[in-house]
């Protein structure tokens, strides 16, 4: 299945994806030809360190997309306004007033519907991105003192659609995304954002129970309950597995788009946790899980990455669902 996303639209020339997260890391790649050809990591933010890393490209006026992750935004899907899709952004903030405290002349906005397949026709859906102004014009000022120039702001989900479009995967894919606290999963189809669940279970909750279930896989899979020993019992994993058993649901039901083929886990920075993880989900799920491979742009280094790297890459391989448009301009 070809999915219909605009692919290496940047690929022969080089760019910049820039990811901040809400704790101050920071990563970068840059990307040219289709391949990576350097990456930075910060655990935190230096802007004058990541534009002497751009320098050293020897990229002059380097273009650049940056990611918003975590909280730094906040995603809803409502019901689509009936107005042209230039139009959408506009007519979708008005509705946003009962879902934000911040004054809707201070937000950036981006709508972007659902596919028309989504709920079998019978409602029209829209995703509705939004933010601080003021946070991102902070970040746009910072690179632009860098001779580094933003000319997208993408959401964490766009920027997953961006590297599913270059490895096209010939079924709909779940990823999962697990920070410290909390977790994400998204679930695409056909070059599309479905579905995006929060819940708040993360890998600290869940990373005593997978030390415990990594030496008892056998006794894991014959019981039906999930004892990982005498008296244990995952909780976490069970209710982590629940939450994304509901998503699975409501994507084939409710949105009736059928079965998930896939479930691909973005890398964590916790070193081991990614394998006894994706072996507890596929007992309580019962679909493939496996890595969120980054091969294709990084062949073997793809081992030294975690879920900022995953989506600074996306971020530069295509500029996305922009949050703004002729503001950046402005914001410079």
């Amino acid at each position: 299945m070809r999915w219909p996303w605009f692919r290496h639209s940047n690929s022969q020339k080089g760019r910049i994806g820039i990811a901040v997260t809400l704790t101050g890391e920071l990563a970068a790649v840059a990307v040219a030809g289709g391949r990576v050809v350097a990456r930075l990591q910060m655990p935190k933010t230096d802007w004058s360190k990541l534009g002497e890393w751009v320098q050293q490209l020897g990229w002059r006026r380097a273009k650049a997309s940056l990611v918003l992750t975590g909280n730094c935004y906040q995603l809803q899907m409502l019901a689509a306004a009936d107005v042209d899709d230039n139009e959408l952004a506009d007519a979708m903030r008005f509705r946003l007033g009962e879902l934000t405290t911040i004054p809707l002349e201070q937000l950036l906005v981006q709508a972007f519907r659902l596919p028309v397949e989504a709920y079998r026709g019978r409602q029209k859906m829209a995703f509705v991105a939004f933010c601080e102004r003021a946070m991102v014009q902070d970040m746009v000022v910072s690179c632009r003192q860098q001779q580094i120039r933003i000319e997208s702001i993408v959401i964490t989900e766009m920027s997953v659609l961006a590297l599913l479009g270059d490895l096209d995967p010939e079924t709909s894919i779940a990823v999962l995304k697990l920070d410290d606290s909390s977790g994400k999963m998204m679930i695409y189809d056909q070059g599309a954002l479905f579905l995006r669940r929060d819940f708040t279970i993360g890998l600290s909750n869940i990373a005593p129970e997978l030390s415990v279930a990594s030496g008892n896989s056998t006794a894991l899979s014959a019981s039906a309950s999930f004892n990982l020993s005498a008296g244990r019992h995952a909780e976490q994993l069970d209710n982590l597995g629940l939450e994304i058993q509901r998503s699975l649901d409501y994507f084939e039901s409710q949105q009736g788009m059928g079965s998930v083929g896939q479930l691909w886990l973005l890398d964590t920075d916790r070193a081991g946790i990614l394998s006894p993880l994706m072996e507890q989900l596929e007992l309580r799920v019962n679909i493939p899980c496996r890595r969120f491979s980054l091969s294709n742009w990084l062949g073997d280094e793809e081992n030294a990455s975690n879920s900022t790297i995953v989506l600074a890459l996306g971020a530069a391989l295509t500029p996305g669902q922009t949050l703004v448009h002729q503001d950046l301009e402005v914001m410079s």
